[in-house]
């Protein structure tokens, strides 16, 4: 079965006592770069011969959460015209 654009998501969970993170996804950018990057591929859905759904998982170092850059502003108005 082929999922739709509206159909194509990518979730993310992230399991405490495991400490591993848990993903399915439909979106084949996705399935290529988790399979690139050494995500352990615990399932799959397919349609012929190509992969249409995965799930994954892998250990908690492989996804960092980081504080949010913010643009620093220098006060000068001409700096801040688009």
């Amino acid at each position: 079965m082929s999922y739709s654009k509206d159909e194509m998501e990518t979730i993310l969970r992230f399991d405490y006592l495991d400490q591993k993170w848990y993903v399915w996804t439909n979106v084949q950018t996705h399935i290529t770069k988790f399979t690139k990057q050494g995500w352990n591929m615990t399932d799959e859905e397919c349609e012929g011969d190509r992969i249409v759904a995965a799930r994954f998982e892998a250990p908690k170092r492989f996804i960092t959460i980081g504080n949010v850059a913010r643009k620093k502003r220098d006060g000068n108005a001409a700096s801040l015209k688009g």
